[in-house]
């Protein structure tokens, strides 16, 4: 690793530990033909699923959405992302619930797998960021799924 590497890694990790977060979580499809179009679009149904649970029909409304980032990791061989969830006070047990309980990630990715922990401030951004290089390329924020009018 260069220092321009290191460097890049640490000032990115600052950038989201900065974000509002209250979940950490780790998605996985376990299956290395997984593009990151398809990543796109299983992340952004399940945020549409999360928020629609949590705010019902307001959800649509930009100014009512929870929020994340995400990192992907070892697309070419082990497609996973590790996610900053900022959520309400209400949404982290629904996230739980859709995940452990109904599901959800299975029937996006049928052979995935996922991992939700409470957020912990000052290591898990820098974990997501450990194999990060130089680009922006595989970093998503939920904003980007948002039509902002």
């Amino acid at each position: 690793m260069t220092p321009t590497t290191a460097k890049y890694r640490a000032e990115l990790a600052d950038l989201l530990e900065k974000q509002p977060a209250s979940m950490a979580l780790s998605v996985s499809w376990n299956d290395h033909r997984v593009s990151m179009d398809r990543i796109y679009h299983d992340l952004r149904l399940l945020h549409q699923m999360v928020d629609r649970k949590i705010y019902r029909q307001r959800y649509s409304r930009s100014a009512d959405r929870s929020s994340f980032w995400a990192i992907i990791e070892l697309l070419d061989r082990h497609p996973h992302a590790h996610l900053g969830w900022y959520l309400p006070p209400h949404g982290p047990a629904i996230l739980a619930d859709l995940l452990d309980n109904k599901g959800r990630w299975k029937q996006i990715a049928p052979a995935g797998s996922h991992d939700l922990q409470p957020w912990y401030d000052g290591c898990w951004a820098a974990y997501a960021a450990k194999a990060v290089i130089n680009s922006t390329e595989n970093l998503i924020f939920s904003d980007d799924f948002i039509n902002h009018k």
